[in-house]
């Protein structure tokens, strides 16, 4: 079921990009961390908790566009911790046998375009410094690799926002066979 990431036992999933998959973003098989991550259309929904381990924390992510955003489908035995994540699945449950978290957003994270695999934050997402800071390490960096926390708190998801507004527009690539590497695809 985890089409993207299959977590068995405990573990630490932070800092990724989990997209498009036709199976689930992520299936937690046990405890951990999920922390700071962006799990977005997935067809089998954001994450799904088949069984959990001592302790199981999520906390700073996006799902968004998912079939679902989170589930624990054996209702009475989830336990997990779930602060400051960012939820809005339109066409589905943001939670399944599961209550939102402290600092929970259900609303659109503003993201330039996921049907283009751009996941950047928009200005004005209900994201931007709205995470929890006692879970970044030192060192992190998120996905452009910038420093992890830019403001007073560290923003929801895989990307620290610049403050940048960015197109949405599609993006073309121009392919011939008759073409060489060195060319930018931007033209014929």
């Amino acid at each position: 079921r985890g089409g993207g990431i299959n977590a068995a036992g405990y573990c630490f999933v932070a800092n990724n990009f989990v997209e498009g998959n036709s199976g689930g973003g992520v299936c937690c098989q046990g405890g951990g961390s999920y922390v700071n991550n962006t799990i977005v259309a997935n067809m089998d929904g954001g994450l799904y908790c088949l069984y959990l381990g001592p302790l199981l924390e999520i906390a700073n992510n996006i799902f968004a566009y998912n079939s679902y955003g989170i589930s624990c489908r054996t209702p009475g035995t989830f336990s997990a911790v779930l602060r400051n994540n960012c939820f809005y699945n339109p066409s589905g449950k943001d939670y399944e046998f599961v209550e939102a978290g402290t600092g929970d957003v259900q609303a659109d994270p503003r993201l330039v375009a996921v049907q283009y695999g751009r996941i950047h934050l928009q200005p004005g997402s209900p994201c931007i410094d709205a995470g929890a800071n006692d879970l970044v390490q030192p060192g992190w960096v998120d996905i452009d690799g910038q420093a992890r926390i830019e403001g007073d708190f560290v923003d929801i998801g895989a990307d620290e926002s610049d403050g940048i507004l960015r197109d949405s527009s599609p993006v073309i690539i121009r392919v011939s066979p008759q073409g060489d590497d060195s060319s930018s695809g931007s033209s014929w």
